[in-house]
């Protein structure tokens, strides 16, 4: 069982806390960027995948393919536990895109980290 499982069963199991998680770049929902540090380019802010669906940020890869993908929720407080693992696929595949190592916590960078993003 990889992260991105755990985080599905463990939000599965307790919904209430997905906005929280969201809110803290929690594995499921890290940036579309190489780590949690890189946030920004010439092209604007990467994002989370329901931000960049939304229009609001940008990926470094696949921005094009999540933001037509209509399985995605646009707005973070619409995230629901089916949604979750739609989430974890798509961190599994910009990892594999990216090369980049999945986390190996649950922790995410905090949300007064974010709003300062």
């Amino acid at each position: 069982m990889d992260i991105y499982e755990r985080e599905v069963e463990r939000l599965t199991n307790n919904p209430d806390d997905i906005y929280d998680s969201w809110s803290e770049f929690t594995p499921l929902f890290q940036r579309v960027s190489m780590n949690q540090s890189d946030f920004t380019c010439q092209h604007g802010k990467y994002g989370c995948l329901t931000q960049i669906r939304r229009g609001s940020h940008i990926g470094r890869c696949f921005t094009n393919e999540i933001m037509a993908d209509t399985r995605i929720p646009c707005n973070e407080t619409d995230i629901k536990p089916e949604h979750l693992p739609i989430i974890a696929e798509w961190q599994r595949k910009i990892d594999k895109e990216l090369d980049r190592n999945p986390p190996v916590s649950n922790k995410g960078i905090g949300l007064a980290e974010r709003i300062n993003v």
